[in-house]
């Protein structure tokens, strides 16, 4: 007896095949499950531009180029703090869309609350602790100001501020709460 073909979407296929695999048949008028429906159509992908500045505040400069009364910040220089922040940038939304407390961006409706956002990542030398400040312009451009940076293991936060953590496993919302306490809000598995 002759098994029926399984309808799939096309882009679950191999671009290489031509269409037919071990008696699957693709179908681009097939209706299948998606993430919110069992029975929908793929009619378009749309990838909209993100364009985003980034900024060094003078305080960044100076603690990269002069150091403190402590000598100068190893582990700050702008390429690893750019890295840092072009990995942050899809979990800063992602983090933004699935909690309901957590704004990384200002907008000019909310100048009197500037919120900063610090990202982390465990580096050889302790952990690298970056702040930035984030502006919408408008709904497609933002300017991200770098405040500071420094690799340190107990770098204070301010009471409610969040910090996105990224590690090789895991990416990890944490905001500081009462007495000085990080409280681990989210995590989601590092995809990058």
């Amino acid at each position: 007896m002759e098994k029926k073909p399984i309808r799939i979407r096309t882009d679950s296929v191999n671009k290489e095949n031509t269409g037919k695999q071990q008696g699957v048949i693709v179908d681009p008028q097939a209706f299948v499950q998606n993430k919110v429906t069992q029975r929908a159509r793929k009619v378009k992908s749309v990838n909209e531009p993100m364009l985003y500045e980034i900024w060094h505040d003078k305080h960044y400069c100076d603690r990269y180029q002069h150091g403190d009364e402590n000598g100068r910040r190893d582990g700050i220089d702008p390429d690893t703090v750019h890295g840092l922040l072009q990995d942050a940038i899809p979990y800063l939304m992602l983090f933004s869309a699935s909690h309901a407390g957590f704004r990384f961006l200002n907008h000019d409706g909310n100048l009197d609350e500037t919120v900063k956002t610090v990202l982390q990542k465990p580096t050889p030398a302790g952990m690298l602790n970056v702040v930035i400040w984030s502006h919408m312009i408008d709904p497609t451009f933002f300017e991200i100001t770098i405040k500071t940076a420094m690799v340190v293991e107990d770098f204070r936060m301010d009471f409610g501020q969040y910090a996105v953590e990224i590690n090789d496993k895991e990416v990890i919302l944490k905001k500081m709460k009462e007495r000085r306490t990080l409280q681990f809000v989210l995590t989601f598995p590092n995809m990058l």
